[in-house]
């Protein structure tokens, strides 16, 4: 089976150029960003993130939550910084949702255990909301899901993972990509979705929402400059002489 993808690899140069911001304070959103090689300032957002979970579905409240993020920075650095701003905001927010009911971070240890007992050795899902906002204050948002298999997990396993402080800022409770990935048996989807932002999407969505197909690759923009400013006359030509050229018959010397 071929699966098309769209990466961004070749558009780098042309985004680094650009003022990109994450509205998150999340180390691993940060550390996938990074990982690409893109260039972008990290402003948390303070949204309150305090939207009536029963007015939507999960994918509708990541969604909105990754909106509202985004547009709070956003609005914010336009008025601090006019003559600099933002063109491009990046608002993400993910949950673990397990029968039906969205798991966010822990509020403390009780609910902790709560979460992690509730998700041994069954299902769950991970779905991540992103919200992508240009200088013109466009709006894009996408959703990614990815399901993931727990082990068993003992009462002493859960009192332990607890221990190591690692639940408490997590969606679910858990971080697969650190001491939790123990409990894992397998997933269906995107990995890096688990760890906190689908980075694969993002880079397929950003791709169309930014036109980047439009863009000339920075290789593309030399060569094209370099064949404009050729001389006609230094075609084929090293030190003088033309490609190929014999040089000219040297003089005999004669004793006159």
């Amino acid at each position: 089976k071929t699966y098309t993808t769209t990466m961004i690899i070749d558009k780098l140069k042309y985004l680094n150029s650009l003022r990109i911001i994450l509205a998150s304070g999340s180390p691993r959103r940060k550390a996938l960003l990074t990982q690409i090689n893109m260039k972008f300032e990290v402003i948390p957002s303070t949204f309150p993130e305090d939207l009536d979970k029963s007015k939507y579905t999960p994918s509708q409240y990541v969604e909105e939550n990754a909106k509202q993020k985004a547009l709070q920075v956003f609005e914010s650095e336009c008025k601090e910084n006019e003559s600099n701003k933002p063109d491009l905001v990046i608002g993400s927010d993910t949950v673990v949702v397990f029968n039906d009911k969205i798991l966010e971070k822990p509020k403390d240890v009780n609910n902790a255990k709560e979460m992690l007992t509730s998700l041994s050795n069954a299902t769950h899902t991970v779905v991540s909301g992103v919200a992508l906002i240009n200088k013109n204050k466009d709006i894009h948002k996408f959703v990614q899901t990815t399901k993931v298999k727990f082990g068993k997990i003992t009462p002493q396993m859960i009192d332990s993972y607890i221990d190591t402080k690692e639940p408490m800022d997590k969606a679910g409770g858990y971080g697969m990509q650190a001491i939790a990935g123990q409990f894992i048996i397998g997933i269906e989807g995107c990995y890096f979705n688990v760890v906190g932002f689908p980075l694969q999407l993002f880079c397929n969505e950003l791709r169309t929402f930014l036109k980047l197909d439009d863009v000339k690759s920075a290789a593309k923009e030399t060569k094209t400059d370099e064949n404009e400013n050729k001389k006609p006359e230094d075609d084929e030509m090293y030190n003088g002489k033309k490609i190929g050229e014999e040089p000219p018959a040297k003089k005999q010397r004669t004793n006159e």
